[in-house]
């Protein structure tokens, strides 16, 4: 199991739509760094939970 931060839960509420988004996007709805919001998603695409698609992010 995911141990999940507070930014990580609040990430995946907002990528929850299924819409995709950029990090700055991201950043903003969670109100976050873009470098915290990065290193959740490269975590995220390691767990093989979210996926890069180039400039935007979305849950697999």
């Amino acid at each position: 199991m995911i141990k999940r931060s507070i930014v990580m839960e609040e990430l995946l509420d907002v990528l929850d739509d299924g819409d995709e988004r950029t990090v700055e996007m991201l950043a903003y709805e969670t109100n976050s760094t873009r470098i915290d919001i990065k290193k959740q998603l490269e975590f995220l695409e390691r767990m093989g939970v979210t996926r890069n698609m180039g400039e935007m992010w979305k849950v697999v």
